[in-house]
């Protein structure tokens, strides 16, 4: 299920635009309101002066935390049998090599998170079972980051294969969260978002979001 969102230029109750507390204090001048304030997101982000802040009741040391590269040694290019499985979900084999994506040890192949050159995350998943894991102490990016970053559309899945299969169709602006769509029975779901905040920065500069959600309670909530 498709749904559109778009960017308020004026400003509404759940995302505006105000003069930063952090400007002033460093002396600089207020010719625009240059703070944007998400309060569904509960982030806030300075485009003059680089200010962020988390107004939630979010662990400060969670924010701030210093993630981990992963390590990435241990993967080899995608075998046939890895290969095959992403064929059966339509995903060509020149898009998993444009995309980096890795076979991994036991049976598990690895889509390798970039920003910029930088392999900043990896989430393996098993071609048989529905397993998953990822890099320990890894930052929790988006998906393509790459290919959103200067994106004034973005469409956002719940899943990698999602974001491929739009890639397929030529919709190159495709990405997604890391750790799936938050259970609809989850009462704190800023674990699962942290990649979202993480990546506030490309989204409010987005023009138009699109969301690419399944259509059960979790990717309804």
């Amino acid at each position: 299920m498709l749904h559109q969102k778009r960017r308020a230029v004026h400003g509404t109750f759940s995302q505006f635009k105000t003069k930063c507390p952090e400007c002033a204090k460093l002396g600089k001048k207020h010719l625009n309101d240059d703070l944007s304030v998400n309060i569904n997101l509960k982030v806030c982000n300075c485009h003059k002066c680089g200010y962020k802040a988390f107004f939630g009741e979010r662990d400060t040391k969670e924010l701030y935390k210093d993630y981990k590269l992963p390590d990435a040694k241990n993967l080899t290019q995608l075998t046939l049998e890895h290969l095959q499985c992403f064929s059966r979900r339509g995903i060509t084999q020149e898009t998993g090599i444009r995309k980096g994506i890795k076979s991994a040890k036991n049976d598990y192949y690895a889509f390798v998170y970039y920003e910029g050159e930088t392999v900043v995350n990896m989430k393996y998943r098993h071609s048989k079972e529905k397993k998953f894991m990822q890099a320990p102490e890894a930052k929790p990016t988006m998906y393509k980051y790459n290919d959103i970053a200067n994106s004034d559309k973005i469409i956002i899945c719940e899943g990698e294969f999602d974001a491929l299969a739009w890639e397929e169709a030529g919709y190159l602006f495709s990405t997604s969260v890391n750790q799936g769509a938050p259970n609809e029975k989850d009462v704190n779901v800023e674990k699962k978002l942290e990649c979202v905040y993480n990546c506030f920065d490309v989204f409010e500069s987005a023009e138009t979001i699109y969301l690419s959600v399944d259509n059960d309670p979790n990717g309804q909530r």
